[in-house]
């Protein structure tokens, strides 16, 4: 494996995504990398339903915009404020294996929570983006407590 240049985190917010961004602190330090943090909004309304909720959740572009600030909180408290963020509404899987493909990605650092089956021994989406993704990964195990 060579130096990655350009890494990208992708998190759900959760504290099994804390420990994943406190491996890629720790390689962006080692090898001066650019780090990108993504959030993938997983839920869009469908019209019928979107109708009935408050705007602030009823379309793909309030939700987004609503999940920036979300991910702005979290990179605060993670301490990865000054990196490059990105917010995008779909499939996490398909949105990370996109991201890492469309930014010439060399490193994928993200958490798994080990649910169930295949999903608990790597994740479920850690598990779509394995079979999928154009560099190489690094999949931080966190533990049930």
């Amino acid at each position: 494996m060579s130096v990655p240049k350009r890494i990208l985190l992708p998190t759900d917010l959760t504290e099994a995504s804390g420990l994943a961004a406190e491996r890629a602190k720790a390689l962006i330090e080692l090898t001066g990398a650019d780090l990108t943090v993504l959030y993938v909004v997983e839920y869009v309304p469908p019209p019928y339903v979107a109708i009935e909720l408050p705007e602030n959740l009823s379309s793909e572009t309030a939700l987004v915009e609503r999940a920036k600030g979300y991910l702005s909180d979290w990179v605060k408290k993670v301490q990865l404020a000054d990196h490059r963020q990105i917010v995008e509404a779909g499939s996490p899987k398909r949105i990370i294996v996109d991201t890492a493909r469309d930014n010439n990605i060399d490193l994928i650092v993200m958490s798994t929570h080990g649910d169930k089956g295949l999903a608990r021994i790597i994740g479920s989406t850690a598990s779509g983006v394995l079979h999928n993704a154009p560099c190489d990964i690094l999949v931080v195990h966190a533990a049930e407590s």
